[in-house]
């Protein structure tokens, strides 16, 4: 785009609109993909130990303090500090130590 206009041979220049329309498309594909990046960044994992924290479930086995709890569809082994929970309770996930639930049981208001 660095072309030096000849005088006797006019021709050859670029269009300022040119210039200004590719520059304005630059900074469009740019400032999109650094968002979609920055919100990656920010997003909540949702694979792995992390992914579980916050996470629903209910109680398939009378938790005292262990029992077992379906989360996402599978049964984890789980404990609760917080006394006995009731079978067809609902949980949520306090966090995983070692392949076990740490569980609080939800409110029913």
């Amino acid at each position: 785009m660095l072309v030096k206009e000849d005088p006797t041979f006019p021709v050859f220049g670029i269009s300022l609109g040119l210039v200004i329309t590719a520059v304005g498309l630059s900074v469009l594909f740019f400032t999109f993909i650094i968002g979609a990046g920055i919100r990656a960044q920010k997003a909540k994992p949702v694979t792995g130990m992390e992914g579980f924290i916050g996470e629903t479930g209910i109680v398939l086995t009378a938790l005292d303090p262990l029992g077992t709890v379906r989360v996402h569809g599978e049964i984890w082994q789980a404990e609760t500090l917080s006394g006995i929970i009731e079978v067809g309770r609902d949980v949520r996930v306090l966090s995983m130590n070692h392949f076990r639930l740490t569980v609080e049981p939800i409110s029913n208001v």
